[in-house]
Parts: structure tokens; C-alpha cells; sequence
């Protein structure tokens, strides 16, 4: 079978969830040996269509078989302004509608496709000209009516913003999902919310992450031993807290933050030496919304009681957070976040906000606690908790790792390349 993936940009400059989980899939359904793989998107710079760059992209994500010949760049296009953007997507449509004729794909996989992403306002009617279905996998937040527009979205967005998800929600997503032949949601909650507005069943496929890899413990000789050596001088004098993702306004990390200081405020108050105990918080990532951040926490009077570690490669990564206590998740909108299932994965318990998402990952107090977004009292009351109770911390550490089994590579690319072909068979009927 031969497949189309559209995704809207490519991680070279940014690495995101969707197009590293796009590469990935195009990888592993390549290494079945019966598909032909193709990928469509916006090149954002010439860097981006250099074979080198490609492949150190495909080195770092462990990309292993998907050949960089086969990603198909559209044009650059200024779409800064109604008209200039106006005339992007007529370049943009009419660029996909003759690749589309010329690479002949069984199928189209659309990834994610919310505003500005372009591509929602032209591929229903190109599958229509040319005959090829496209399968819609949703991307990124669960409450799609209240999805943001773009990673700065606020409960303050002002009147354009609002006009432009108006636009977009009940104008272009209604005929976008309409013409799917099929549907792929990453939660329950997205389902449910397709099928409640547009009438059109999504089977559910949840994000898949690398089990064996991240359960697989590692030496300490292997990871970084002057993280180690930092991390192992505080294990008996603090309570250790780990984030690990970006810390765009989404994430919420100020919410994490005036947690920590309700907590190392009311530690001073403690009687027992294990109360007495000091809490500090690890914030792996950085990336936009860093300074900001690193701001907050000289205001609050906190610079004892954060670190700041940067972005770590995997294997790295997951060797450190299985020496922290609690993974803290404090984000106001989420898909399916592979981060929480990560820190699952390593052992760890996971306190997150309430978004519609995580009741697919926590699905009772056995794997972790679940707070009210936005409250840092009712966040530090649940770090409270498990800190209080070292059974209960060890005895979900241990059920974590074997829950998270079921999001394994190998289950994910069976269930997904059972959707594709049913998706072409409907099509041809």
C-alpha cells in the first residue's frame, strides 16, 4: 500500500510530539515490508530539505528505516496577512493536489490539522477531485471547541482570537472531519466530542511510547554523573519533584511553581524530621517560556528549591527520573501526553491537572492523583500526600510500570495499520 502522511511542519527547528510520533509511525510501517511511505510538508527553511540535516533529525528521533527521499516539500510561502495567507493556501492546495496526482498514494494521513494549519481548508475537496481517502488522526488537546489557536492561548484571548476559533470550529473542522473516510481521536474524551458535534465515529488509538527502552534500567555509570552526583546529594534532605516537557504558557508551569512555594513555606512549620524534609522541583526542557520561568522563581524566593536542567536525550533522561520521587504535570490543555507515560514507564507516581485527557492515563488512585488546573493549593495538598505516604508512592511506581505495557510500539502499529487498511477498503467499495 502506498501512504501519504501530511503533517504540517517537520521537527528540524522544533521538535514536537506530532512530528516525531509522524517520522515514527512512518518507520515502523515502513519496516513491515508492504507499505510505501511518503511524507508531505511545509518546508520551513532550506535547512530543512538538506539530506545531512534530515538525517541527523532521523539519528535523533531513532528513526531507522524511512528514507528522508521519501519527504515531499511543499513551497515556502509568506502567509503573514489575510491576503498573503489567503494566497498561501491557494499555493499550498494546488502544490498538495499535483503531488497528490503524481505519488498516487492509497491513502492520506492527515496529522493534526488545527489552525493555522493550513492544509484544513483544502484537502476535503483535493480527496474528493482526486479519489484518495484521508484518514484524520487528531493531534494535541482533548477539548477541541476550546482548543488554542496557538501555544500563548490564555483564558484572555482577545476578540480576533476568538473570532478566528469561531471561524475555524464551526466552519472548516465540520467539512474537514465530514470528508474523512476515517477518524482517529487520541482519547475518550475526543471521541466522544466528535461524534457529540459532527456525528462521525473516531476509533480511539493512544499514543504509543518505547516501553522496553525507558523500563530497561541503565548503569549509573551511563547517565550524566554530574547530574546523578547533584540529585543523589539532595535524596536525603528533600522531597524530589520532576517536570519534564516545554514550558510554553500551556504547560502552566506557574502553577508548579506557587505549589512548590505553599510547600516550602508550610515545611518550615513541620515537627517530624521526615516533615522537615525540603521539597525541590526539577524542571527538565526549557525551550520559550524559560525566562519567564527562571523570573518567577527569584520573585517567589525559590532559587533553592528549583532546578533548571535543560533538554536531555532520552536515554539520559529516563535513567535520572527514575531517581526522583513524584512526576508533577500541571498543563491547562493536553492530548494524550507521552511525558506522563514516560514517568509511568520509569516507575514513578504522577500527580496531574484535570485535563479531559488524563482519564485515559490515570485511571484510578493505583497509577497516581489528579488535581483542579489552575490550583496550587489543592496540587501541593496532593504532593503532600504522597510524600506522606512512601507505600503508597512505591506501590504505584511498581503497578505504573507494568500499566504502561499496554502503550507499547508493537500493539500501536497493529491497531494503526489496521485502521489504514480498512480505511482504503471502505474507500474502494
Amino acid at each position: 500500500m502506498k501512504v501519504m502522511f501530511m503533517v504540517s511542519s517537520l521537527p528540524i527547528r522544533k521538535i514536537g510530539g506530532t512530528e516525531i510520533i509522524t517520522l515514527r509511525i512512518c518507520d515502523h510501517l515502513s519496516r513491515i515490508g508492504n507499505h510505501e511511505i511518503f511524507l508531505y510538508t511545509i518546508a520551513r527553511s532550506p535547512e530543512e530539505k538538506k539530506g545531512d540535516t534530515l538525517k541527523q533529525c532521523f539519528n535523533e528521533n531513532n528513526i531507522q528505516s524511512f528514507s528522508y527521499d521519501n519527504i515531499l516539500f511543499s513551497p515556502r510561502e509568506n502567509s503573514k496577512g489575510f491576503l498573503s495567507y489567503t494566497r498561501a493556501v491557494r499555493s499550498y492546495a494546488n502544490h498538495l493536489e499535483k503531488t497528490i496526482k503524481r505519488v498516487k498514494p492509497d491513502c492520506i494521513v492527515a496529522m493534526k490539522v488545527q489552525p493555522p494549519d493550513i492544509f484544513a481548508m483544502s484537502l476535503p475537496k483535493i480527496s474528493s477531485r482526486t479519489g484518495v481517502p484521508f484518514l484524520f488522526m487528531v493531534r494535541g488537546f482533548t477539548d477541541l471547541e476550546n482548543a488554542p489557536i496557538t501555544e500563548d492561548y490564555d483564558s484572555s484571548i482577545g476578540y480576533v482570537e476568538h473570532a478566528k476559533n469561531y471561524f475555524f470550529y464551526r466552519w472548516i473542522l465540520p467539512k474537514y472531519i465530514a470528508g474523512a473516510q476515517s477518524v482517529i481521536a487520541q482519547t475518550t474524551a475526543q471521541a466522544d466530542f466528535i461524534f457529540n458535534h459532527f456525528n462521525h465515529t473516531a476509533e480511539i488509538l493512544q499514543n504509543p511510547i518505547d516501553v522496553s527502552s525507558i523500563g530497561d534500567q541503565k548503569k549509573s555509570v551511563d547517565t550524566p554523573k554530574k547530574i546523578m552526583k547533584e540529585i543523589q546529594l539532595r535524596s536525603e534532605d528533600h522531597f524530589r519533584l520532576v517536570y519534564v516537557g516545554s514550558m510554553i504558557p500551556r504547560k502552566n508551569i506557574p502553577t508548579l511553581l506557587n505549589a512548590l512555594k505553599i510547600l516550602v513555606s508550610r515545611s518550615d512549620l513541620e515537627t517530624s524530621e521526615e516533615q522537615k524534609k525540603g521539597f525541590v522541583l526539577y524542571l527538565i526542557g526549557g525551550g520559550r517560556g524559560e525566562a519567564e520561568a527562571r523570573e518567577m522563581v527569584q520573585a517567589l524566593g525559590l532559587h533553592d528549591h528549583v532546578v533548571f536542567k535543560g533538554k536531555l536525550p532520552p536515554v539520559d533522561l529516563w535513567d535520572i527520573i527514575r531517581t526522583f520521587d513524584v512526576f508533577v504535570f500541571a498543563s491547562k490543555s493536553e492530548g494524550f501526553p507521552n511525558a506522563v507515560l514516560e514517568a509511568m514507564a520509569c516507575g514513578l507516581p504522577v500527580i496531574s491537572s484535570d485535563f479531559k485527557g488524563v482519564k485515559d492515563i490515570i485511571v484510578d488512585e493505583q497509577i497516581g492523583l489528579i488535581f483542579k488546573r489552575n490550583d496550587p493549593q489543592e496540587l501541593a495538598d496532593r504532593i503532600l500526600e504522597l510524600r506522606d505516604d512512601p507505600d503508597t508512592r512505591k506501590r504505584m511506581g511498581e503497578y505504573n510500570r507494568t500499566f504502561v505495557q499496554r502503550f507499547s510500539w508493537d500493539s500501536f502499529i497493529l491497531k494503526f495499520d489496521k485502521i489504514l487498511t480498512e480505511t482504503v477498503n471502505i474507500s474502494k467499495k
